[in-house]
């Protein structure tokens, strides 16, 4: 194999060279005004180049690259060819034989591979169902002489899970031996086995450092709220390091995505991660904290990681690392620019690009030979400069006003207002509040955002966070039902709640408890709405933990109703409860930090239409700052305070009108009630 390398090396030397002469032919001064942002390339090699694209570049660029120029010291644009790197999936493959040996304390697999390919694992095939097995692995290119390549790797299958897989060291093999310790339990009966083969090194990643920049604790789950410092990154694992000795836990990882006009949630994977031991006086545990994504480019930088704790605490302290493939550009220097930031550029067609299959397995280039070697920093890195905006960039202006200014505000009947703070100018991110919540319709399609009297485009974030409301639980037992236990919680009106918790000092109960909605308007209907109804039980070895109810539709009255039938038992105490409502965010764009109206409360206002939706990209994309709603410590807020202004000049307008009618009516009266005779008449 390296002799033929060797014969070949000056065929690919002839193609280098007719491709660098393909690309030096660089255009001429190009215009880069639509460019919004430009970064400096120190690229003095004149020559076939491949280098990795930083994290920052990715950041801004589109996720295409259709926006990427590389620019010469003369303002020619330089052809490229963009390389993503990608991982073949291994194979499965059925071994040549396969022969079981038992011996003194031990039982022996013999696995001819007839394959020359690199193998990555191989699948033990057994019925057993109860077993736990140290199995040391080794290689051999002859069948006699054998390299081991591990020691001590669990294989088992317990009434929860199986690991039947072993890893193999990524090279060809002839025979592959297993040999599994019987001295604690009884051999185990294989039947066969299966291998998994693929390339003979990994595709290359890169780590990608992950800051936590939240942490929600909510009934059985934890969300993580997770900062990869840059958009567009092609993730292809992310693993975490929990300090817990044992836990096993389903998690979920979701990004913000625009979908049907509106920021939802989208899963990107699932998965399990665990610590937990298979025989603790074998000193065997295993774990699995890694889960894989599809190195797919993500659309934001941020992302949320759920981690369902069931009825178990929380894990304790966690971090998070990522994995993402390296995107390569392959060029001919010298280089001193690249642009990046331009919404509208379309994907350049160079002669370069067509042939890069045929430079995928150049180096990556390192012309900085004191640079320190990393698995977070590809060489070649420190020749790209810092991002900085493009001083000679003109701004669309029509893309600026549909991301700022709206049509006018039209004179409606709000039913409240809040003002909103900006601190900082660009992309906002703002919660809504439960009075919002509560005052706008389901859709919050009656939601206006207004600066001096226009508006200002928005779209809708909504997401699986949550928050939490602690409620006063009043007892309101019936006396003509004695066995059955009631209580009334006061609630805010028209609030989307989504859940109840219930808390207990009761070691010791089971009670079916069901939560009703008392009407919205009595004369309507008088007749209470279940809402949701389960079975609650507490035993003294059962954690001690809040009870969760899932709402089956929001309440839409003033009182939720908790009955539960106590039976032959003492009645149950319920300590405290708390609601659970969605967190709904607005994402728009302030230029500067004047203060913003949210108006909200017509029921008959029609949904708005902003033409922002279609920018909503670089909306996600953007690490926004947080906008909030004005609430000063000892004042009712701005929608009180509108809706208290409002029905006073409503009731100033009732009576000032109520007396000029009587005020004309005594005029009236007095004019029709016959005069007295004069005295001398």
């Amino acid at each position: 194999m390296q002799a033929l390398r060797r014969h070949l090396l000056p065929f690919r030397d002839a193609a280098l060279l007719s491709l660098t002469l393909i690309a030096a032919g660089a255009g001429r001064a190009a215009d880069f005004s639509a460019w919004s942002h430009r970064q400096t390339l120190d690229l003095n090699h004149s020559g076939l180049v491949k280098l990795a694209l930083p994290a920052e570049t990715l950041d801004r660029a589109r996720p295409d690259l259709a926006d990427l120029r590389m620019v010469d010291g003369q303002g020619g644009e330089i052809p490229y060819a963009v390389l993503r790197p990608t991982a073949a999936a291994p194979s499965v493959v059925k071994p040549r034989s396969f022969r079981p040996e038992l011996s003194e304390g031990a039982t022996v697999l013999i696995v001819e591979t007839g394959t020359d390919h690199a193998l990555v694992a191989v699948t033990l095939v057994t019925s057993a169902r109860a077993f736990v097995k140290p199995v040391e692995v080794a290689l051999s290119a002859d069948g006699s002489t054998w390299e081991t390549v591990a020691h001590g790797v669990p294989v088992y299958r317990q009434s929860s899970a199986a690991q039947l897989t072993v890893a193999l060291p990524r090279r060809p093999a002839a025979w592959v031996k297993l040999t599994l310790d019987d001295r604690r339990s009884a051999p185990v009966a294989f039947s066969g086995a299966s291998l998994l083969v693929g390339q003979d090194r990994p595709a290359p990643t890169v780590e990608v450092p992950v800051r936590v920049r939240e942490r929600i604790e909510l009934a059985r789950e934890t969300v993580l709220t997770l900062d990869a410092g840059a958009a567009h990154l092609p993730l292809t694992a992310v693993s975490l390091l929990v300090p817990d000795r044992y836990f096993r836990r389903s998690v979920k990882l979701l990004v913000r995505d625009w979908q049907d006009g509106e920021v939802v949630e989208r899963t990107l994977a699932t998965g399990e991660i665990a610590r937990f031991a298979i025989d603790e006086s074998l000193g065997l545990q295993t774990e699995r904290l890694s889960i894989p994504l599809a190195g797919v480019p993500l659309p934001s930088r941020e992302w949320l990681l759920q981690i369902d704790n069931g009825d178990s605490p929380p894990l304790g302290a966690i971090e998070v690392r990522a994995e993402r493939r390296p995107i390569h550009v392959v060029l001919s220097g010298p280089a001193t620019t690249v642009y990046i930031g331009n919404p509208a550029a379309t994907v350049p067609r160079y002669d370069l690009a067509s042939l890069s299959g045929s430079m995928a397995d150049l180096p990556v280039i390192n012309l900085s030979p004191s640079e320190p070697a990393s698995s977070t920093v590809e060489p070649g890195l420190s020749l790209f400069g810092p991002i900085g905006v493009n001083p000679v960039y003109r701004k669309p202006q029509p893309l600026a006003q549909i991301l700022v200014d709206g049509a006018p505000l039209e004179a409606r009947p709000w039913s409240g207002e809040k003002s909103i703070i900006v601190e900082t100018t660009g992309i906002q991110r703002l919660e809504i509040d439960r009075e919002v919540l509560a005052g706008a319709r389901a859709d919050l399609g009656d939601l206006r955002l207004s600066r001096q009297g226009r508006q200002v485009p928005y779209v809708i974030e909504r997401s699986s966070r949550e928050r939490e409301l602690p409620l006063v639980v009043m007892v309101d037992n019936d006396p003509d039902r004695p066995r059955v236990g009631r209580w009334k919680v006061a609630i805010p009106k028209d609030l989307p709640i989504t859940r109840l918790t219930l808390t207990s000092r009761q070691p010791l109960f089971q009670r079916f408890l069901q939560v009703m909605d008392t009407p919205a308007d009595p004369r309507v209907s008088s007749r209470n709405r279940l809402l949701a109804a389960a079975s609650w039980t507490r035993t003294p070895e059962s954690v001690d933990r809040a009870f969760t109810l899932a709402l089956g539709s929001p309440p839409q009255g003033e009182a939720l109703l908790l009955e539960v039938d106590n039976g032959d038992n003492a009645p149950l105490v319920i300590d405290a409860a708390k609601a659970w409502y969605p967190a709904v965010h607005l994402l728009f764009r302030a230029e500067d930090t004047s203060p913003l109206t949210l108006h909200f409360g017509d029921r008959r206002l029609s949904a708005p239409h902003y033409d922002v939706s279609l920018v909503a990209a670089e909306l996600l994309a953007a690490e926004a700052s947080i906008a909030r709603i004005s609430e000063t410590p000892g004042e009712p807020s701005d929608a009180t305070v509108t809706s208290r202004s409002r029905a006073l000049s409503k009731g100033f307008l009732f009576w000032g009108a109520l007396g000029v009618v009587v005020v004309v009516l005594l005029v009236v009266i007095s004019r029709l009630v016959p005069k007295p005779p004069s005295p001398g008449a």
